[in-house]
């Protein structure tokens, strides 16, 4: 009689046992398929909004080749908001001249763009030279600039390229340049304008009192003709320091997309127009900043 309860506590300890042990893997896989639901539907979410962010270039070249002139999207880098059936883009485009090329820029350009609070005279003068030195192809050191034995000298294993920038990113390699100082160099920037100067009826307001050292006055009436239709380059050569430059026909498209599920891609598109307006070349297509777009003021 003994021997029989005891043998049914032992079986009924092994029931619980093997209860307790189906719990755990049915908790675990129950756990493992809400995670790759979760997943899946992160990824699905992602690639809504990369599929939003093409569809906003898709609408933006449709407008520089197909839209007439009247009726097509501004090249000066104003907001036009898409709403679709899962999710929002907003999309930009901006005349290439409206940007301050890197590769052509004049020392007197680069250091109007660098007017931060947070760099001093002295800093600013030694980017633009180090900077100058970099796009250069010799080694002959500017003021205060650096070639090769320079950096190797600071400390470091790599020297200046002595040939034109390919990248906005290769900023970083500028000894003194810092993330908040490229972060705020970078929507104002252009490697494919073919200009040494900026045009004003394409760049952005923000930009326009960078290199007008905080004129706002002239700025806002910069803004205002050009809004409404009465811009003349005639008048303003007279008024500014830099280099005006005119329409490139090379266009800076970004997009921003969020998909209705919180996800968020972004694509910075250049695009050169052919000579009839109605086809274009792609010069560069990468993925954009989806922190912080460029500003459309």
């Amino acid at each position: 009689m003994v021997s029989g309860r005891h043998q049914r506590g032992v079986a009924l300890l092994t029931v619980l046992w093997v209860v307790g042990l189906l719990t755990v893997l049915v908790s675990g896989y129950s756990f493992l398929v809400r995670t790759e639901n979760q997943l899946a539907r992160n990824q699905v979410r992602a690639l809504q909004a990369q599929l939003l962010a093409e569809a906003g270039v898709a609408e933006a070249l449709y407008q520089l080749t197909v839209v007439p002139e009247p009726r097509r999207w501004r090249v000066d880098g104003r907001p036009y908001p898409l709403p679709f059936g899962h999710g929002a883009v907003t999309v930009q485009m901006r005349d290439a001249s409206g940007l301050v090329n890197l590769n052509l820029a004049p020392p007197a350009l680069l250091a109007a763009l660098l007017e931060q609070p947070d760099v001093a005279f002295e800093e600013r003068e030694r980017i633009v030279d180090l900077i100058l030195d970099w796009r250069d192809s010799d080694e002959l050191v500017r003021l205060k600039g650096g070639e090769r034995r320079d950096y190797r000298a600071a400390g470091l294993d790599y020297g200046p390229k002595n040939g034109p920038f390919e990248r906005i990113d290769e900023l970083e390699w500028i000894p003194g340049m810092s993330a908040a100082t490229l972060a705020r160099l970078r929507p104002h920037l252009t490697l494919y304008s073919g200009q040494n100067g900026v045009d004003p009826a394409a760049a952005s307001a923000a930009l326009l009192r960078q290199l007008s050292h905080g004129d706002t006055a002239l700025v806002e009436e910069i803004m205002g003709a050009r809004d409404q239709g009465v811009f003349s380059y005639t008048q303003l050569r007279e008024r500014v320091d830099w280099p005006i430059a005119g329409s490139t026909g090379v266009v800076h498209i970004y997009a921003r997309a969020e998909s209705d599920g919180g996800a968020v891609a972004a694509l910075e598109v250049v695009v050169k127009t052919t000579a009839t307006g109605r086809g274009y070349d792609v010069l560069s297509w990468q993925p954009g900043s989806i922190q912080e777009a460029p500003t459309s003021e």
